[in-house]
């Protein structure tokens, strides 16, 4: 007898919320899919641009400012990350969320700009990741670039 499996129905359900399951990427994957068929059948056809955008933590000066006045707010310390590698590592760990935040404002401010104007991304999904191997945060992007394959589109103009 097979028994009852409308709990581990359940659980797998719900398990697609929580990041890292095997269902969550499902999910995830299933999303990226939709995303692709719904631009393909509005005649935008597939994505034809990846890109990666890293934090690169350690080398905005901006961000160096910013962890520096958040240290001062909430340790009351005054430090100088430019001048201490080894706070600037522990800044970044004890304030990942203003690192990410941080990340999030200048993505977007790239897409704006330079993605729109640029690369002439209209349409483009993004996925965020965190490992630890290779920085903090970081931006997997796929877009789409409409007309790129026709007469005088940026295939042409780079063939």
């Amino acid at each position: 007898e097979q028994g009852d499996s409308t709990a581990i129905s359940k659980i797998m359900y719900f398990s697609k919320n929580i990041p890292g399951t095997s269902a969550y990427w499902r999910a995830k994957k299933a999303e990226l899919y939709s995303w692709i068929s719904h631009h393909v059948e509005q005649g935008r056809g597939a994505p034809t641009v990846f890109m990666t955008l890293s934090c690169a933590e350690y080398f905005w000066p901006d961000l160096k400012r910013l962890l520096e006045e958040t240290i001062l707010a909430c340790e009351g310390r005054k430090v100088d990350l430019d001048l201490h590698h080894n706070e600037l590592s522990k800044a970044i760990n004890d304030y990942s969320i203003v690192v990410q935040e941080f990340f999030h404002v200048r993505v977007d401010a790239f897409m704006k700009t330079i993605g729109l104007h640029v690369f002439g991304l209209k349409h483009y999904w993004g996925r965020f990741e965190f490992a630890k191997s290779r920085g903090q945060i970081h931006l997997h992007l796929l877009g789409i670039v409409e007309g790129v394959a026709s007469e005088g589109g940026i295939y042409e103009q780079v063939y």
